[in-house]
This record gives C-alpha cells, sequence and structure tokens, in this order.
C-alpha cells in the first residue's frame, strides 16, 4: 500500500498559502510533487471546488493529496504499460474527447446564448393560458429544526422577532426560508393540513414530523383559477428559454462542423453488436 507522509505534505501546503498572496507572477510556483509530476500554485483553481475559501482547513491537505496519490497511481499504472491496454488506450481517448467537447459546447456553443429579460417576459404573455393555477396553493415561509428543545427557543422567539431573523438563526436551511407556492398534494401531509388554515401573515407553532420541528408562516393564499405572477414563474421560463436556444444554437453548430468533417458510420457492423 502507498502511503504519504502528512509531515511531506503539511509544508507544501504551508507554501502554498504564502504563495497564493504574492500574486499573479508566482502562478507557476511548485506546490506539491507526486513523483515526476508537480502541482503549481495556479493547479489548485482545479482542484479545490468552485467557491472553496475555507484557507487553512483540512479540506485543502485531503485535496492536495487526493491529486498527489491519483498521480503515483497513474504513474505506476504506466511504468508498466497499463495505458497500451487496448481498453484503457480508449477510454483515455475517451475522456480526452469528452473533455474538449465539453469546453467546446461551454465557450463556443453556450456563449451565443443570450435570453434577456424582454424576451422572457414575452413568453409569459404568449402563454399566459398555462399559468392559470388548477389548485388552490399556498406560498409560505419555513423554519426546520431538529429537537423538542430548540423548537421551544424558536417558538418563544417568534413573539418578539420577525420570522425570517429568527429563520437566519435556527433553520437548517436558512437560505430556503421562502418555499413558494405549493398545493395541498405537494406538501407533507402535516404542514398541508396547518398552511391552508393559516390567515396571511399568520405563522403556526412547532409541527412535528419525521424530518424534525417546523415553523411556517403564510405568505399569500392564490386560489385555483388565479394567474400565477411573472415574478413567480420567471426563473422557470428563463430556464426553458436558455435551454430552447441552447438546443438552436448546438444543431446549428454542430450541423456545420459535419458539413466540413464527413461522419460515416458502417451500419452493418454496428447492427451486428445488438442483433440477437
Amino acid at each position: 500500500m502507498i502511503k504519504i507522509s502528512r509531515l511531506l505534505i503539511i509544508p507544501l501546503i504551508i507554501t502554498l498559502f504564502i504563495i497564493s498572496g504574492c500574486g499573479r507572477g508566482e502562478d507557476k510556483k511548485v506546490v506539491a510533487t507526486a513523483g515526476n509530476s508537480t502541482l503549481i500554485n495556479s493547479d489548485l483553481d482545479y482542484i479545490l471546488p468552485a467557491g472553496f475559501r475555507e484557507e487553512m482547513s483540512e479540506a485543502v491537505f485531503r485535496f492536495v493529496e487526493d491529486w498527489a496519490k491519483e498521480e503515483i497511481l497513474a504513474q505506476a499504472a504506466e511504468d508498466i504499460g497499463l495505458q497500451k491496454n487496448p481498453e484503457i488506450a480508449f477510454r483515455l481517448e475517451e475522456a480526452r474527447r469528452n473533455i474538449l467537447a465539453s469546453a467546446y459546447e461551454r465557450e463556443l456553443i453556450a456563449s451565443r446564448v443570450n435570453v434577456d429579460s424582454a424576451k422572457i417576459y414575452d413568453y409569459y404573455l404568449d402563454n399566459l393560458d398555462y399559468f392559470f393555477r388548477d389548485r388552490d396553493e399556498v406560498r409560505c415561509s419555513h423554519i426546520m429544526i431538529s429537537d423538542s428543545t430548540e423548537a421551544l427557543i424558536v417558538d418563544s422567539l417568534l413573539f418578539s422577532l420577525e420570522f425570517e431573523e429568527v429563520a437566519l438563526q435556527f433553520s437548517h436551511d436558512p437560505y430556503n426560508v421562502d418555499i413558494g407556492y405549493f398545493a395541498r398534494e405537494e406538501m407533507h401531509p402535516e404542514l398541508a393540513k396547518v398552511a391552508f388554515r393559516l390567515a396571511v401573515g399568520e405563522r403556526s407553532g412547532p409541527i412535528k414530523t419525521e424530518f424534525g420541528y417546523h415553523f411556517i408562516k403564510l405568505l399569500d393564499y392564490a386560489s385555483k383559477g388565479s394567474l400565477r405572477e411573472f415574478a413567480d414563474v420567471r426563473e422557470t421560463l428563463e430556464d426553458i428559454l436558455i435551454e430552447r436556444e441552447y438546443n438552436n444554437a448546438y444543431r446549428a453548430v454542430v450541423d456545420s462542423l459535419i458539413a466540413e468533417k464527413t461522419i460515416e458510420v458502417d451500419s452493418a457492423s454496428v447492427l451486428k453488436k445488438v442483433k440477437k
């Protein structure tokens, strides 16, 4: 079993953070080595997850160690010629193809997609018939916590503090307090039972379910037949139009490439693979 000493990794990580504050001129500085490969400062952007900010945390060590372990295993595989195995050679080529194709789609196709607010609103107006509710719905704010002791604390705080303020401090999902509109059948039965009895602006006491304790505040009641406001469906419509624009751009680009680069498929040989 291959072992990597943390004593060797730690100085490299410390070096990384010293380097990271030195500006773009330090991007090429080596922060870790594994066999005959090196990891430079700018490579860390690819190793660390998007938005990673936990400097000097244990997670940073794990990401760099994982890179080092994978690298020496890959080198060991090359040392014994595994890259020459037909299936492995194909998988390596498949990875190259997938990465480059995805990069092309992102840089030269997705970049063509442009859906502005006016286009989204026009789509909404052209399809109003689809946005009339077929069921009564409620829009609620929501707090979820895990135990009864905390539920008592939250319940007492809600008498003097705003619902949203308490949610930010105690809810398990403080960034999704306004959960939007739901029909009765789309909610947990215990929550629906309470939500459809509340008056607008009224909040519930703790509601126990198998997931924990919940507090809900009724923000709006929308009856069957009412029209969904543009703001409530805008994000969904934007996703629809972006997908449509992307598909159109994708087809146009692929068609133009096919005109330049011939595609030929031996149908008989392919059918032999699936023929029973």
